[in-house]
């Protein structure tokens, strides 16, 4: 059952992290084609696609690495819990915050996304 117990949560950041990026990805394109224009330009190069695709897709995680980060609690702690419980997620936000503090493990992957995100556009650029 503890497999199951995040589906919910995993669903919503499915769903908020599309959304997330497809918003950021529409604003920024919209932004850098406005100053395309200025400069006489009808569309953007390929580099400049690729690091608006990085810059939404970093934006994106911004908001969705908590919420995967509680599934993932969530769905291991019924696997190495003594009886089998799975905690609620306010208990697994309180474990966290008691292990990690409030930039734990919330902030690191955040940390780790930046800097990946970074060098997938730093390599094609």
């Amino acid at each position: 059952m503890g497999f199951y117990s995040g589906w919910t949560y995993d669903t919503f950041a499915s769903v908020s992290s599309t959304f997330y990026y497809h918003f950021a990805y529409q604003y920024l394109r919209e932004k850098r084609l406005r100053r395309a224009a200025v400069r006489g330009e009808k569309t953007l190069g390929m580099v400049e696609e690729l690091i608006v695709g990085a810059l939404a897709g970093i934006f994106s995680r911004f908001f969705t690495t908590p919420i995967n980060n509680l599934v993932t609690r969530k769905q291991t702690a019924g696997q190495t819990s003594p009886n089998g419980q799975v905690p609620s997620s306010k208990q697994i936000l309180m474990d966290i915050y008691n292990e990690k503090g409030i930039t734990g493990e919330f902030l690191f992957g955040i940390k780790l996304i930046k800097v990946s995100g970074l060098a997938i556009a730093h390599r094609y650029s």
